[in-house]
């Protein structure tokens, strides 16, 4: 959305790195498939899409407060639970997150 203070945040920290990017505006009224399956938690914008980073930050920020300890350990093991269950929707039948190979979203789920 051209609006967005969040999206032109991320135009212009990418035009200061020199990134060439595909810009496209969304419908925040009718969400496109593509934002759904970018960013399936949050669901909004900006959406940067290289790769599987979106889901490797996911597991830092999420699995990160569980092993530290940010919440109780009930709280811990839902939480876990949650995520995984995430995650495995993402999944699929697949072996691995990138299909076939082992990929570096795989090798984030390593901890």
């Amino acid at each position: 959305m051209f609006a967005s203070m969040f999206g032109m945040r991320a135009r212009i920290a990418l035009a200061a790195k020199g990134v060439v990017y595909e810009y496209r505006e969304q419908d925040l009224r009718n969400k496109s498939q593509l934002l759904l399956q970018s960013n399936p938690i949050h669901k909004q914008i900006p959406v940067l899409i290289h790769n599987a980073r979106f889901w490797a930050h996911y597991i830092d920020k999420k699995s990160c407060m569980v092993v530290e300890g940010r919440c109780g350990v009930r709280e811990g093991k839902k939480e876990l639970v949650e995520i995984l269950m995430q995650l495995e929707s993402q999944l699929g039948e697949e072996a691995f997150f990138g299909g076939k190979r082992l990929g570096f979203l795989d090798m984030a789920l390593v901890m």
